[in-house]
């Protein structure tokens, strides 16, 4: 968004503490109109003769957060009117009050009309550029990536993605930090906390899954008596099969979500991370979580990190979980669909490659070596994996395993030949995700030798 004026005015200036409540609304409205903002501003351009090209940038905002309250909180048409309006004359806009009332009363005789003019969603028979068009602007996303969800998965499916791409609540994973609380005993704190739990329905051994807000919660995440978990991140772990006895190279871990599964189902966990203040954050959470002396924090890049004396081959499992574009988590990053452009991801795909080749030293002869994404894009998924397997590296000592034969993961959480891991929102309601799981080959000589022993 162009400025923060409005938002500022809209949800409070008076420099005190914002309660619970309305830290809530702040969030649920920064989130809600960046999601909407392609629709919102269709909205705006068919009210308003003059266009959003021609509107200051606050009243733009301003325009933006009212509609979103209108159109998709169901604010009533007097307080979100009278609040816009009382948003510009307090941002000393005097002449623009007037234009935001009318735009707003018109918005709301239009809509108690039926007449409102939204984006129709694409017939069957319509061209192409004419669907991605209409998609677009009815689902509030950038063309580059509609047009890429329409070519791979056809209208309907695409849809089914757009729209849970938008969902305005992502369910929550949830996992005990103790292990001598059940997921049983967790559920039933949580209720007693006024919070519906149930078993994830991808991990039901491992994770709770929680709907709506985590408020009453947040004392003991705090306290580190229980710990978030994305289900798509949970996964992802699930093809390492964490066990006692594992030593694993985490080389990209921070925020640490998956770090701190593995550890907590008894892996000694080695995380590494180019970034200092995020690795801070993995070291706080360890400790809260009681896992501090399953994990060993440094900070680096792997491409540098694995080329000290020792470290090669030092590791029986390495997780590559590589920095990529995030379309798959787009429901929780509002602001990603606006930030990034198609050449992201080629340019990420690269990134990937290194960091996958580099890492991949680390893994002893027989070893593990899962690379995953949140992305949703072949380039950055099965490419990336391709590319690898196809280098002289890859073909001399690597070979892909199917992670349908990892016990634990479900079908619909699978690539649709059962070789890859690939939840999808549209699919699984969690993120969007990948892996891949590959393994080191023993020696030849090495391999002979032990039929002999």
């Amino acid at each position: 968004m162009e400025e923060d004026g409005a938002f500022t005015s809209l949800l409070g200036d008076s420099g005190e503490a914002p309660s619970s409540d309305s830290a809530r609304l702040a969030t649920q409205l920064l989130a809600g109109v960046t999601v909407w903002r392609r629709r919102l501003d269709s909205l705006i351009g068919a009210l308003y003769d003059g266009g959003c090209g021609k509107l200051e940038p606050t009243v733009h905002n301003v325009l933006r957060v009212a509609l979103y309250e209108l159109l998709l909180l169901d604010t009533p048409p007097h307080a979100a009117v009278n609040e816009a309006v009382a948003a510009v004359r307090a941002l000393r806009r005097p002449r623009a009050a007037a234009l935001v009332n009318a735009v707003l009363r018109s918005a709301v005789r239009c809509r108690e009309a039926g007449t409102l003019p939204e984006p129709p969603l694409p017939d069957q028979g319509a061209p192409l550029e004419a669907c991605v068009s209409a998609l677009g602007v009815a689902l509030s996303m950038p063309d580059w990536i509609v047009l890429r969800w329409v070519q791979r998965y056809g209208r309907e499916e695409a849809l089914a993605l757009l729209a849970a791409s938008n969902r305005a609540q992502p369910a929550h994973g949830l996992r005990p930090c103790d292990p001598a609380t059940s997921l049983e005993q967790l559920a039933g704190a949580c209720v007693a906390d006024g919070v519906q739990a149930a078993p994830s329905a991808l991990l039901p051994a491992h994770l709770l899954r929680v709907e709506g807000t985590l408020a009453p919660l947040r004392a003991h995440l705090r306290a580190g008596r229980l710990a978030l978990q994305d289900e798509a991140a949970a996964l992802v772990v699930q093809l390492l099969e964490p066990r006692p006895g594992m030593s694993l190279a985490d080389v990209c871990a921070a925020p640490g979500g998956k770090a701190l599964f593995a550890a907590s189902r008894g892996a000694s966990v080695t995380a590494l991370d180019a970034h200092p203040g995020r690795m801070r954050m993995l070291v706080a959470a360890a400790a809260a979580q009681g896992l501090s002396g399953r994990l060993s924090c440094s900070v680096g890049d792997v491409r540098e990190w694995c080329a000290a004396p020792g470290r090669a081959a030092s590791f029986s499992a390495v997780l590559v979980d590589a920095p990529c574009t995030g379309l798959g988590v787009l429901a929780k990053r509002a602001d990603l669909r606006w930030r990034r452009v198609e050449p992201d991801v080629a340019r990420a795909a690269e990134l990937q490659l290194s960091l996958l080749s580099a890492a991949a030293s680390l893994a002893q002869p027989g070893g593990l070596l899962v690379y995953s994404t949140c992305s949703t894009e072949p380039e950055e998924n099965s490419g990336v994996v391709k590319a690898f397997l196809d280098s002289q590296l890859g073909r001399a000592e690597w070979q892909l395993e199917r992670a349908d034969a990892v016990e634990g993961i479900p079908r619909e959480a699978l690539s649709p030949d059962g070789r890859f891991l690939a939840p999808m929102p549209h699919r699984t309601h969690t993120d969007g995700a990948f892996g891949a799981r590959l393994r080191r080959r023993a020696p030849v000589a090495a391999s002979r030798t032990k039929q002999f022993e």
